[in-house]
């Protein structure tokens, strides 16, 4: 029998050791509206001694946070206390203290509350195996026993599905859900090559400059054998921000491709959008991900994908036809599906069209969090 439940209450901490946060709030900022838009109560949870806004239509409460986390301040224990039976406490991230306490003081005082927790990919074998000798103590002593007091556990989709299996080997309820777009205008994706840059074949990346996690070392091999084997101009535009963007240019130039390879940093998003759209294939080469904002926004302007395994989105690539998908990242995969791409934009219009229209509908029907919502209130009410 289904449960009514009373309150969706999304909680973020601060802490943590996975410090991509800025990403991960205005990405439960915008699953809490969409979800309150289909009827949900919703509330939003943040525990930092800095604020940030979120929607203005999504209740956002503040609490101060407690030395390491492992202490909870009143207020947050009153707000727990104040909560009405069956209401669900969705904690997003994974190694923070302030969950685990919470979840104990749940289990103690207020067992009727219900915790379903969100790892955002933090749970992935390659994520799980590259920590500290500190944080797998942490995961092993105290992440362990967070997923005890748990009712359900989410994962993003496979290759946090497979570390979690190897790493946690536990019984409790799982559920696989991707991550999607908030609100996107339908006249995004265009129906035809206006925008598309006529005078070569441009490929594009967009997002953090990380070079070894989001493999654009391999990006930037691959691309030179590729471009040194086809007879037309092609480009390559590095779109986004992060440490890494002087060893990047130093890599551009290691490789004698200063003429073919632009970087585009300090990006806005109108200026990433314009740039998205003039490009014909998107690559999202990450060695470790979660599921990547930067890849559905291009996939939702028409642009056809080349993604790895670690993306977590092969299996929708699959289904509509949109891209291309790497079992595993090399110089030689990723140069064939460059090639791939290329000979389609080439030769053949229709089939390229064919798979800019697929890219879109793939985030119109499955990848927004106008749909995803629906998917997570039947959760919601379901869960036990």
């Amino acid at each position: 029998m289904k449960l009514e439940m009373e309150k969706v209450i999304h909680v973020l901490a601060s802490g943590g050791w996975l410090k991509r946060k800025p990403g991960l709030e205005r990405l439960i900022d915008e699953m809490a509206l969409a979800q309150k838009k289909v009827g949900l109560d919703v509330a939003v949870w943040k525990i930092s001694n800095s604020h940030t806004n979120g929607s203005s239509e999504v209740s956002t409460e503040f609490f101060p946070r407690r030395g390491t986390g492992f202490i909870l301040s009143a207020e947050i224990k009153a707000a727990v206390n104040n909560l009405p039976p069956k209401s669900i406490l969705h904690f997003h991230g994974s190694l923070v203290s302030e969950y685990f306490t919470l979840s104990k003081y749940i289990r103690k005082n207020r067992n009727d509350l219900k915790i379903i927790v969100s790892s955002h990919g933090g749970y992935s074998e390659l994520t799980l195996r590259s920590l500290s000798i500190y944080k797998k103590a942490y995961f092993y002593f105290f992440e362990h026993l967070l997923i005890r007091n748990a009712s359900l556990i989410h994962l993003v989709g496979p290759t946090e599905t497979s570390g979690y299996k190897f790493y946690v080997n536990s019984s409790k309820s799982t559920l696989t859900l991707p991550n999607g777009l908030s609100d996107f205008e339908k006249n995004d994706h265009i129906e035809n090559d206006d925008l598309k840059n006529t005078e070569k074949f441009i490929i594009s990346y967009s997002g953090d400059f990380e070079i070894k996690r989001k493999g654009l070392d391999t990006l930037i091999e691959s691309f030179k054998l590729f471009s040194e084997e086809v007879n037309s101009p092609v480009a390559l535009w590095l779109i986004g921000r992060g440490n890494d963007e002087v060893a990047l240019q130093k890599l551009v130039q290691h490789h004698g491709l200063e003429d073919k390879v632009k970087l585009f940093s300090n990006h806005d998003k109108l200026l990433t959008k314009n740039l998205i759209q003039q490009t014909h294939v998107f690559v999202q080469p990450s060695r470790v991900d979660c599921i990547p904002m930067t890849a559905l926004t291009a996939a939702s302007f028409g642009v056809p994908l080349i993604i790895t395994e670690e993306t977590n989105l092969c299996k929708f690539i699959r289904q509509y036809e949109s891209g291309w998908c790497l079992s595993k990242l090399d110089e030689e995969n990723l140069k064939q599906a460059l090639h791939e791409a290329y000979f389609i934009n080439q030769t053949d219009e229709v089939k390229a069209q064919t798979i800019a229209r697929n890219s879109y509908r793939m985030i119109r029907e499955e990848l927004n969090w106008n749909a995803l919502s629906k998917k997570w209130k039947e959760v919601y009410s379901s869960v036990s």
